[in-house]
């Protein structure tokens, strides 16, 4: 009973046909759009070892923010 009533719950919005005759876009005349793609990309890449770098010092800062936040709220 319950699957009967979900799928006739939309059955008078499909089945009602409009009155009002079809429309063009107002807006398919006014707009000029023009999408390019290139052909190729070029990516630029890193030396990996400076990588390790940053993550030792995001490492380092994030275990010292953490201190001074306990330390701080642990005084408060």
């Amino acid at each position: 009973m319950i699957d009967n009533i979900n799928e006739n719950k939309h059955d008078d919005l499909t089945d009602r046909q409009s009155s009002l005759p079809n429309s063009s876009n107002p807006l398919a005349s006014a707009s000029n759009i023009t999408v390019t793609v290139p052909e190729s990309v070029g990516v630029k890449l890193v030396d990996a070892s400076t990588l390790g770098d940053y993550e030792i010092w995001s490492l380092l800062t994030s275990i010292l923010s953490s201190a001074v936040v306990g330390f701080f709220v642990a005084f408060m």
